[in-house]
């Protein structure tokens, strides 16, 4: 069986005592994951004064996680910017609160580059 690799913007395992209950997509992947040993990859939920490239891997509810840290710029445009004030209202037929800047996109491209090479070597059947 191939591993399954989960790679979303944000990493909120089921099972772990300091964070609430993401519900059931959270769940569903978990259960998943621990029959196929895959692993899930994404931002911590924490900020970081300069990226390493270097993910916290640990063990949570039995569901492998790879946490990385965002820089603050990071946060600003990326998640903040090209996510919440970008693609979220554009996404639910909210023209008129989307919001758009150059730096908003410079952010996404950063952080998905950051993230594929990352994700890069943690890649094994």
């Amino acid at each position: 069986m191939s591993r399954l690799i989960v790679v979303s913007n944000r990493v909120n395992p089921p099972d772990d005592p300091g964070i609430a209950s993401a519900g059931g997509l959270a769940m569903a992947l978990a259960a998943a994951l621990r029959d196929g040993k895959g692993i899930w990859f994404g931002w911590s939920g924490e900020t970081t004064e300069a990226f390493t490239g270097q993910p916290a891997i640990r063990k949570v509810g039995g569901v492998e996680v790879a946490l990385v840290d965002l820089e603050e710029q990071d946060l600003a445009e990326y998640y903040d910017g090209y996510a919440n004030r970008t693609l979220w209202p554009l996404l639910h037929y909210r023209m008129d609160l989307t919001a758009y800047e150059r730096s908003f996109n410079e952010g996404y491209l950063r952080v998905n580059e950051r993230f594929a090479e990352t994700l890069l070597p943690l890649i094994r059947p």
